[in-house]
């Protein structure tokens, strides 16, 4: 008895319907990806505490080895976001028969790690000309060491000038920290040439604790595991930075640090539900509580920053914009509109395809990061000082 077989490849092999034409998939290499991250951020990080140490306020020079620690610790998701995409990039640039991998790849890490380091960089520096220009501002005043009106103009103008030089050297010790970093981990580990073999085509498998939950009565209309994963990812990243400044606001009005940690909490549980499969809560349900944990916040900060709270210590007066700020209410805007869009989509958004788990990692590094560059700027104001 004969037993037809398919044909595995050439002429005749058969096809699955609209997958024949998808580019091969890469699997990314995140065992040479994570741990050059990790070597690149702490080298870019050491120069940066380094610059601080030597033109940066007195206040953040007391203790160099933790803020190295802890500054490594928040642009590490910023490094592997960029070594990420570097790779990514490398790949679709071989992909069209481009000579000089190694090169390419090699220079492609170097610049876009170092970008991350600069970005660092530039937020250190910023912070650092705050806390000086305040410091300037109450020596000339409570000294009497300038006696002219245009004394304090021109120590801030010289702050300034400091801070831009020490930027100036810094991006070319970081380039060329980056470059010889990756060349040495290429040469030591032989992995720098990350084009490979390509993996067979194959349908992104989705966590079973991240799937669709089965259509039930009553359940609403499901959401997407990719737009779940990015909305839950976006409320804790908010929630992160709500706990990091609710301790200063505890010191200052108890009221308020209680409000944060509540809102943290909050925004906890929906992240949660949104990532759950419970079985007594609909998805259009979680997509506004999604919504109102979003507005709420971005309400009270854009009326305290506007006119200012009627209430509290500084009831009526308008509080600075400081940078985390900013960066919170990012979080919390792209959230409400996301969720927004979602309640609009209704069903349709079971059409959505998965994406790659590539594209996942870069979107959920990119919120890591975002997150990370809000508590690297707590305390970094730009209003009245």
């Amino acid at each position: 008895m004969s037993v037809a077989t398919r044909p595995r490849s050439g002429v005749g092999a058969a096809t699955t319907p609209g997958r024949d034409e998808r580019p091969p998939a890469f699997p990314v290499p995140w065992g040479t990806v994570v741990p050059l991250a990790l070597v690149l951020a702490l080298a870019d990080t050491f120069w940066v505490v380094a610059l601080r140490g030597a033109v940066g306020a007195v206040e953040r020079t007391q203790q160099p080895f933790a803020s190295w620690a802890l500054d490594s610790l928040l642009v590490l998701p910023l490094t592997t976001l960029a070594v990420l995409l570097a790779v990514v990039s490398a790949r679709g640039l071989l992909r069209t028969g481009l000579r000089w991998r190694f090169l390419t790849t090699w220079s492609l890490i170097a610049a876009l790690a170092t970008a991350a380091g600069v970005t660092h960089l530039v937020v250190s520096a910023s912070y650092d000309f705050v806390l000086e220009s305040r410091n300037n501002t109450m020596m000339s005043t409570s000294s009497g060491m300038c006696t002219t009106p245009d004394c304090l103009v021109r120590m801030q103008h010289a702050t300034l000038g400091l801070q831009l030089r020490a930027l100036a050297y810094g991006a070319v010790l970081l380039l060329v920290t980056n470059l010889v970093l990756t060349l040495v981990i290429a040469t030591v580990r032989g992995r720098i040439d990350l084009a490979g073999r390509p993996s067979r085509p194959s349908r992104l498998r989705i966590p079973r604790h991240l799937s669709l939950p089965a259509a039930q009565p009553g359940d609403g209309d499901g959401l997407a595991p990719d737009v779940r994963l990015l909305l839950a990812a976006a409320l804790a990243g908010a929630a992160v930075i709500h706990v990091a400044v609710a301790p200063e606001h505890l010191a200052e009005w108890p009221a308020a640090g209680v409000f944060f940690l509540v809102l943290a909490l909050t925004e906890l549980i929906v992240a949660g539900l949104l990532l759950g499969r419970s079985a007594g809560i609909t998805w259009s349900t979680r997509l506004a509580l999604t919504v109102l944990v979003s507005a709420v916040p971005l309400v009270v900060w854009a009326w305290s920053r506007a006119v200012g709270l009627p209430f509290g210590p500084s009831g009526g007066e308008r509080e600075p914009v400081g940078a985390s700020d900013v960066v919170t209410s990012l979080l919390e805007l792209g959230t409400l509109v996301v969720a927004a869009a979602c309640l609009r989509a209704g069903s349709r958004l079971r059409l959505l395809p998965a994406r790659s788990a590539t594209s996942r990692a870069v979107a959920l590094l990119a919120l890591a990061a975002l997150t990370s560059l809000g508590l690297q700027t707590l305390g970094l104001g730009f209003g009245p000082m």
